[in-house]
């Protein structure tokens, strides 16, 4: 494998999705499993990568809701 199409940051678990956007686990485990955001299964682990986090929160920065207008 090339060096250049490693990622060097630590791919994350569910719970730490949960702790940085604030929501259950089972909810991280629901936006993996609907395909919101991108993981990669090793064995029986789903892991993402920060920057698809990072994609997620941007694509949903400004997004209207009606609880909050």
């Amino acid at each position: 494998m090339r060096e250049s199409t490693v990622h060097k940051s630590k791919l994350l678990k569910a719970s730490e999705i949960a702790a940085i956007l604030n929501i259950s686990r089972a909810f991280a485990y629901k936006l993996i499993k609907n395909g919101d955001i991108p993981a990669v299964q090793i064995g029986a682990s789903l892991r993402v990568r920060p920057s698809d986090l990072e994609a997620y929160i941007e694509s949903h920065l400004g997004v209207s809701n009606d609880l909050w207008e």
